[in-house]
């Protein structure tokens, strides 16, 4: 009797086999030994070994059977080989009296794969007394990988004691573990405890499944647009002036085709002659703010207000009105004789009386007079 190790993998395991030979008969060669049979002597010759048979003329000694005066070829109990039951190669290696055989999924090649699951058990169990053995599944990979499960089918002549940590459930005959989440290049083990109920070799299958994720960061930004318009305030009708505007970026992203638009009132052009500014300011950055003036003139005195707004990709927007008085200012003048009698040779008093019905300031005035 001798001992053959058994693989299997998705998990392997390894107990006992057994190989048996049977013949008999007058003659016979068998890897190059002679046995004969005498039928007086009654003894079955092997080499330099004699065993006595028995009174009825026949000997069996486990699967081999002798029987005088009948001749069966050899036989050879057949033995299973050595059968992958999952397309990912299992890499074993001994150390000791435990055997680590592991897995690596989906390739086969830890250096391609992202998860690698291994079996750490004995490398022989006795019938009848209890052992323990590791699942370990190892992430492969520099990310999480979610959704980590195991499911692991034990053959008959295995009793199942306990598992740590305790199996989530059965699926199709096998026990399974939901182990979440496995951080990247972390590991989880499960420790599975049991009792061989018999001198047979026990196969083990495992099962690995996980959930692998590509996952990627994508920036939120806001932008906004604040914008701020000014008008001069009074100023006189004749005189040209300007309209301010300040475009701000007061949000977290850039601002792109920034525009500022603005439709002048009846009576306002720009000093080009044109009823409507348009300004091109571009990108804005965050915090960043740019400021434009536009030069207009007044056909008409009076008062006007004028919006403008500025707009951006996104639907971003943000109005402001400006205002702006052209004052007229309008001179009198009064010339009078400031006493009632005048006499000859005498000086005399003239009154000059200055006003200013306009409603606009007139400013360094000067009133001459040519005598």
């Amino acid at each position: 009797m001798f001992f053959k190790a058994k693989s299997r993998l998705t998990g392997a395991v390894a107990l006992l086999g057994a190989i048996a030979l049977a013949g008999c008969g007058s003659t016979s060669d068998a890897g190059g030994d002679h046995s004969t049979w005498d039928g007086n002597d009654q003894t079955y010759a092997e080499g330099e070994m004699e065993k006595e048979l028995d009174p009825k003329g026949a000997w069996t000694e486990g699967e081999m059977d002798l029987t005088m005066g009948q001749w069966e070829e050899p036989v050879t109990a057949p033995v299973a080989p050595i059968i992958p039951v999952q397309e990912a190669p299992a890499q074993t290696t001994r150390r000791g009296d435990t055997i680590i055989q592991g897995c690596a999924y989906p390739t086969g090649n830890r250096n391609t794969s992202a998860v690698y699951l291994e079996r750490v058990q004995p490398a022989t169990v006795m019938a009848g007394v209890a052992y323990s053995y590791e699942l370990r599944v190892t992430n492969l990979t520099p990310g999480s990988l979610g959704g980590v499960s195991v499911c692991e089918t034990m053959p008959g002549g295995f009793q199942f004691k306990n598992a740590e940590p305790a199996s989530t459930g059965t699926e199709e005959g096998a026990m399974c573990w939901d182990l979440g989440a496995i951080e990247g290049n972390g590991n989880k083990t499960i420790k599975i405890t049991g009792t061989p109920t018999g001198e047979a070799a026990l196969d083990f299958c495992a099962e690995v499944d996980y959930t692998s994720k590509c996952c990627a960061r994508t920036e939120v930004v806001k932008p906004a647009l604040e914008l701020t318009h000014k008008g001069p305030g009074e100023v006189m009708c004749c005189d040209p002036f300007y309209f301010y505007y300040t475009v701000a970026n007061t949000g977290s992203g850039n601002t792109t085709n920034t525009v500022i638009k603005e439709t002048l009132p009846a009576g306002l052009k720009t000093a080009d002659g044109k009823s409507e500014v348009v300004i091109n300011a571009g990108t804005l950055a965050p915090g960043q703010k740019r400021e434009y003036r536009v030069k207009l003139k007044g056909e008409n005195c009076g008062s006007y207000s004028s919006q403008a707004t500025a707009t951006a990709d996104g639907g971003l927007s943000s109005s402001a009105t400006a205002t702006a008085s052209l004052k007229e200012p309008k001179i009198g003048l009064k010339f009078t004789r400031c006493g009632k009698k005048q006499f000859i040779g005498r000086p005399t008093k003239y009154c000059v009386t200055v006003n200013n019905s306009g409603d606009g300031a007139a400013e360094n005035s000067t009133v001459t007079m040519t005598m």
